[in-house]
């Protein structure tokens, strides 16, 4: 794949709506239950933008946003439950929000950029987790 895959830092007022538009796709809402009215959405992103213990991001193909990524530290997280993390594992929560990539054969390139993203930017970190369905684990 010859794409440029780049990630940039999501900002509230730049991003919430486009974020909230990929969360009402029919794709999409069955695994992130994040398809709720505007008002909603927009307390619940800014809570997200503003929780120390993640760093969201929006993913980009040759400078086309498409993606949307949460980047977490395990410590702190439901899934630290599931096993016993060193204190710089990190998880990654990804959504392909446009309907133009999904199903071309972009999670896997993106999915290993952002490991190598989330390495370089924490080089103690041994351990990355990846929940395909980040609902799944608390029902």
């Amino acid at each position: 794949m010859r794409h440029r895959i780049r990630f940039i830092r999501a900002e509230y007022e730049r991003d919430v709506q486009l974020v909230h538009k990929w969360m009402q796709e029919e794709y999409v809402h069955p695994f992130w239950h994040l398809n709720i009215p505007f008002p909603a959405f927009e307390k619940h992103f800014y809570q997200a933008i503003h929780d120390p213990h993640q760093t969201l991001y929006l993913g980009t193909i040759d400078g086309t946003p498409m993606s949307y990524f949460e980047a977490y530290n395990v410590k702190g997280d439901i899934i630290e439950s599931y096993y016993e993390p060193s204190p710089h594992d990190q998880g990654i929560h990804l959504l392909i929000g446009e309907p133009d990539y999904v199903g071309k054969g972009f999670a896997a390139p993106l999915l290993q950029a952002m490991t190598a993203f989330q390495f370089e930017q924490n080089k103690r970190t041994q351990k990355k987790s990846l929940l395909s369905r980040i609902f799944a684990m608390k029902k």
